[in-house]
């Protein structure tokens, strides 16, 4: 698997898909309850595994972000220091 570069917008996209994706099926839902449906039978082993999925790369995201964010102030501090010291 190739890592891609992900700046603000690209991860604000995904965020918007997962809200359209959400809304629609909370309109899904309420759908079933005004029309008085108790269930109905759904595919359910794709869905929870690509929300697992996605839920395990949001986590694997963040701790990159946050890698990147120490390494940048610490890059940050290193050459103000330089710049001190000179």
């Amino acid at each position: 698997m190739t890592l891609q570069p992900y700046g603000p917008d690209q991860l604000d996209e995904l965020a918007w898909r997962a809200f359209d994706l959400a809304a629609l099926l909370r309109q899904i839902g309420q759908m079933a309850r005004s029309g008085g449906l108790g269930s109905v039978p759904l595919h359910d082993k794709k869905p929870r595994e690509w929300l697992s999925n996605l839920e395990v790369w949001a986590h694997d995201a963040q701790g990159r972000m946050q890698t990147e964010l120490v390494r940048n102030r610490g890059a940050k501090r290193a050459k103000a220091g330089t710049r001190r010291g000179s």
